[in-house]
């Protein structure tokens, strides 16, 4: 897990208007009381079985402005998914995450929900010839054309064939911006490059 050298901004900045919606259709919220040093893959993987994750960002721990403990941003693609992280994690149902009960409210910047197609995620597999399909370079490229947060990279090789896939913190400008960064690079021309499925997301 990790975050690209390049992150210079701050994503708590209210830079969008917050949209006109219900209270109950805001598919954003805000954490605090996390755990300091917080990583975006031990976030992540205290949300399971809710939904699809639009965006993510985690705000660290800094004692000498007063905040002893790290807080997150998150965004659910669903407003059914953002209904039911609520109705788990309201105020008296605290989220646990390595023993600290992290408060869940409804982020004030409201956040409608995004109108993009069901099998978009968070997560991108890339599979293609080993020669070309590689980690070390994959990262070099992305690291080159966008800032993201990743959750975890899982390599699966066969004969001279490798899936890599990878999860990032973000579909919003982090897988969505690899998917397209790849589609026009002239060296992935025959690679399949596909969303696979986020784990975060409902059991079926």
């Amino acid at each position: 897990s990790g975050c690209s050298d390049n992150y210079k901004g701050n994503h708590f900045l209210p830079s969008n208007r917050s949209a006109n919606i219900p209270d109950k259709d805001n598919c954003s919220f805000f954490i605090t009381g996390l755990p300091p040093g917080i990583d975006t893959h031990t976030l992540l993987a205290h949300i399971r079985d809710v939904g699809r994750i639009f965006a993510s960002y985690i705000n660290d721990a800094n004692p000498s402005a007063g905040h002893l403990t790290a807080a997150a941003k998150l965004v659910f693609f669903k407003k059914s998914a953002a209904q039911y992280f609520w109705s788990r994690h309201r105020e008296q149902l605290p989220l646990m995450v390595c023993g600290y009960a992290a408060k869940v409210v409804r982020n004030r910047i409201k956040v409608a929900e995004p109108d993009w197609p069901e099998n978009y995620t968070r997560v991108v597999v890339i599979s293609g010839r080993k020669e070309v399909v590689q980690t070390a370079t994959l990262l070099k490229i992305f690291e080159a054309n966008f800032v993201f947060h990743l959750d975890e990279i899982i390599e699966d090789p066969l004969d001279g064939w490798r899936t890599i896939e990878f999860r990032f913190g973000s579909w919003r400008s982090q897988a969505q911006t690899s998917f397209q960064v790849l589609g026009n690079h002239p060296d992935f021309r025959g690679v399949r490059i596909r969303y696979g499925r986020d784990p975060c997301d409902r059991i079926p």
